[in-house]
């Protein structure tokens, strides 16, 4: 078996490898995908109008949906790795590239900086409208740009950056609660 620090090397460059080949994986294999689903399905049933039971219910949710996935991903790649590095490799990188999204946000934003340059502003406004959570009608070119600016520098810490910080970190299971949390 190899050491950890080799392992994590080779987890992460395959799954940059996933990223930048494959992109997402489909929302069927997702698991943020799964984590939002079971925490969405919790959070309608246990709605309070008291907002400390709120503050409440919704740690209870979180940590449960952390005792749903983080512990069970962290045995299942400990045991694989024990037992068969290539196959805990192969899961370890999907698991880790679906905590971030490169080839995705490129796939959002490509389209706006063509259209900024082709001086198409009503299609660059829309192109924004799917990046940010304003209305984008009335924007001006220099405002569309710091739209798109301000939310990929977001998009880059939220789904770059800081899951990968935290696998530096803690490994997988850093990398997972980082994106439950952000999730």
């Amino acid at each position: 078996m190899m050491w950890s620090f080799e392992a994590g090397l080779l987890t992460l460059g395959l799954s940059l490898a996933l990223d930048v080949l494959l992109g997402e994986p489909p929302a069927a294999l997702h698991p943020t995908v799964w984590m939002g689903k079971l925490a969405s399905l919790f959070r309608f049933r246990f709605r309070s109008p008291n907002p400390r039971l709120e503050k409440a219910r919704g740690a209870l949710i979180w940590l449960g949906c952390f005792l749903a996935f983080v512990p069970p991903i962290h045995l299942l790649t400990s045991f694989l790795k024990e037992v068969n590095f290539i196959l805990y490799l192969l899961v370890a990188a999907f698991v880790l590239k679906s905590t971030f999204a490169i080839k995705s946000w490129e796939s959002h934003v490509k389209p706006l900086i063509d259209a900024l340059a082709a001086g198409k502003l009503v299609q660059a406004r829309r192109l924004v409208g799917r990046i940010v959570g304003r209305d984008t009608r009335k924007l001006t070119e220099e405002q569309v740009i710091s739209a798109a600016v301000e939310s990929i520098a977001e998009g880059i810490v939220d789904g770059v950056t800081s899951p990968l910080f935290y696998f530096a970190l803690f490994g997988l299971p850093g990398a997972l609660t980082f994106r439950l949390a952000n999730t």
